[in-house]
């Protein structure tokens, strides 16, 4: 400024404050926890920060060994200081060992990269000596082994309709307490037995297609209330009863061609919801219902599957099949009920298979031999088994069971 001859001059600091720079974060889902072999799926969120809008590109780092990851979408983009939700699944393999992991969630978009960890528990909970249970139609007997080695091999059971003997023993399932099912089939009868050595034998069932009766009982289960779930077959019926008096009896189905009607069931299984699966030999297809009202029921058939033999769904509910006969013997796997990502293990003539923990699948086979393989493409496959009556010899292995 200025007054009469005086002048004064100055500078001031202007200082410039730059717009905050649109990014994002990652914010991860909670932790979990699988046995090797199965998938974790983790929810997650990238949230808008300063109005970004951004496509963001979704990748994984830091897996566990023998793990891969996918993710649905692949990218995402949020709205201006919104949120958009993918899903990161990552399926471990047989072989990933036992440890807690910190997968790295990693979303780019141009220059901005973000991370964020997940945690991931991976434990082992059957070994491959977990027991073997099989039944066999030709010895008409029960073998009981350690493992596929034939180690502890044990026998109970011979041809006849008295205490101790069968006729076709088809189907057989171990409960928790270690008491062992039997679908005396052309006894048209149910058997269960405490252990191995037969005590405590008690039976269920006459010839027959009204209550308390069966026609060829075929395959046997038993749920997590103890409820047991009986294949019979040339009636075309699932029955359950609560106990071995035949106590609640209920059926579902019968044979035709109709709606909650079967061809030949040969075999059944409980899922952890108690839904019911139906190998449906007659009609080529597996069915599903809710209960034994069988509401929703549902069936899968066309090209995967033919000739069903058993059914089995593993701990990632993923639907396993035997096609027992020609001319597409195999074993079949898909995702759900829809058939999705169908894969195959080709084998003569599969019996009733048995999918353990570790994804490990257990099947009888022909020419008298039971097998392991690691997974569906029949890696790691070992046997067991000659012809005959003796230690680790069968005559038509037919029912398996792993506990």
């Amino acid at each position: 400024g200025a007054s009469d001859s005086l002048a004064s001059s100055g500078t001031a600091d202007i200082v410039v404050i730059p717009a905050a720079m649109p990014s994002f974060m990652i914010t991860a889902g909670a932790s979990k926890t699988v046995q090797a072999g199965q998938s974790a799926s983790y929810n997650f969120t990238v949230t808008s920060v300063n109005g970004f809008t951004g496509a963001v590109s979704l990748s994984a780092t830091n897996l566990p060994a023998g793990a891969t990851a996918s993710f649905s979408p692949a990218s995402v983009t949020p709205t201006a200081n919104g949120t958009a939700s993918a899903t990161l699944t990552i399926q471990t393999s047989v072989s990933t060992p036992a440890a807690t992991t910190m997968p790295t969630i990693v979303g780019t978009s141009g220059a901005l990269t973000k991370q964020a960890a997940e945690t991931l528990n991976v434990t082992t909970v059957v070994s491959s000596g977990s027991p073997i249970y099989v039944s066999e139609i030709g010895n008409n007997r029960i073998v009981r082994m350690n493992d596929i080695t034939g180690a502890g091999w044990t026998t109970f059971g011979s041809l006849g309709s008295g205490v101790g003997q069968f006729n076709m023993p088809s189907g057989i399932f171990v409960a928790p307490d270690n008491r062992i099912y039997i679908a005396d089939t052309q006894n048209n009868r149910i058997v269960r037995i405490d252990d191995i050595t037969g005590a405590g034998w008690t039976t269920f069932g006459v010839p027959g297609n009204g209550v308390d009766q069966f026609r060829e009982p075929f395959d046997i289960r038993v749920d997590s209330q103890n409820r047991i779930y009986i294949a019979d077959r040339d009636n075309g019926r699932v029955v359950r009863i609560n106990d071995m008096t035949g106590a609640g009896w209920v059926s579902f189905g019968s044979l035709g061609s109709g709606t909650g009607q079967f061809g030949i069931i040969s075999g059944i299984f409980v899922d952890s919801a108690n839904r019911i699966y139906i190998a449906d030999t007659g009609h080529s297809q597996i069915a599903r219902i809710d209960d034994m009202t069988g509401a929703n029921l549902i069936t899968l058939g066309g090209a995967l599957i033919d000739s069903p033999l058993s059914v089995f769904v593993d701990s990632s509910n993923r639907i396993y099949s035997s096609n027992y006969f020609s001319p597409r013997e195999r074993v079949v796997r898909v995702d759900d009920m829809s058939g999705a990502n169908p894969a195959f293990f080709n084998v003569l003539a599969p019996g009733r298979l048995f999918v353990d923990a570790l994804g490990k699948i257990y099947l009888p086979i022909a020419d008298n031999k039971i097998i392991r393989i690691d997974d569906i493409t029949g890696a790691g496959l070992v046997s067991l088994g000659t012809t005959g009556s003796g230690t680790n010899q069968f005559r038509g292995p037919f029912g398996l069971f792993v506990r």
